[in-house]
């Protein structure tokens, strides 16, 4: 080997030492800087997890509070509808008392009217009590003639009554009308007999048979009927009048 190359190789190792020495300092730095980043990052972590236990807390508290914030304003809801309820009966408690203030000026008026009313009444209840006297002592002779003329008429009716209650007025009643009816068809024949009496075929039937239910009687031929259904001759218990409203 010859002395420059012998030079060169110093060189190069002096070089590679230098650079060597470069290098365990870099390498001493960055290890510095790792383990610097591992510190940062290991103090990253447990903030995190700080703040994750704080953000759960918070979680926590805020739906504690929405609850909260719920309840109120269904407390408040049911406050306004209370309210709302305490001023409709105000308001109406206040419309009973004018509508009240009103009735009761009405009614002193009214008072009056009749006090009013009364004594005006009074001065002519004893004009009324000298008419009444005069008009008594004309009624005692009116009441005598009155009697007399309602005994006679009372006889007449009687009369009358008596000669109306017998079976042989009914008889002629009821053959009357079967006459009448039997005109009425010649002269205008009806195309149908629906809601007449089935017995006399004139009257509406009005009045209902029991227990059969059938309506065909009027309320004359109901009265002369004894013991059966004239439509389906069933015995029955009773009659009952119908009335259309």
């Amino acid at each position: 080997m010859t002395k420059k190359q012998s030079e060169k190789v110093e060189a190069l190792a002096l070089q590679i030492q230098t650079h060597r020495v470069d290098f365990d300092q870099a390498m001493e730095t960055l290890t510095n800087e790792v383990k610097e980043a591992n510190a940062m990052k290991n103090t990253l972590v447990q903030k995190f997890r700080n703040i994750s236990k704080c953000m759960k807390k918070t979680k926590r508290v805020f739906n504690t509070l929405e609850n909260q914030t719920n309840s109120l304003l269904n407390r408040i809801n049911k406050s306004e509808i209370s309210l709302s309820h305490v001023r409709t009966a105000f308001a109406f408690e206040q419309q009973m008392r004018i509508q009240s203030d009103q009735q009761i000026n009405v009614a002193e008026e009214q008072l009056k009217d009749v006090e009013n009313q009364l004594m005006f009444s009074q001065i002519e209840n004893d004009d009324l009590k000298e008419r009444n006297e005069t008009l008594s002592e004309r009624l005692d002779f009116v009441k005598e003639a009155r009697v007399h003329e309602m005994s006679h008429t009372c006889q007449k009716f009687e009369e009358v009554t008596k000669l109306l209650g017998s079976q042989k007025f009914a008889t002629d009643i009821r053959s009357v009308r079967e006459t009448f009816e039997k005109v009425k068809d010649v002269v205008a024949p009806s195309d149908s007999d629906e809601g007449l009496c089935v017995v006399c075929k004139n009257e509406k039937s009005t009045t209902v048979v029991i227990p059969c239910g059938h309506q065909c009687l009027c309320a004359f031929c109901a009265q002369e009927i004894e013991k059966k259904c004239p439509y389906c001759q069933t015995p029955f218990t009773c009659m009952t009048k119908l009335f259309v409203v």
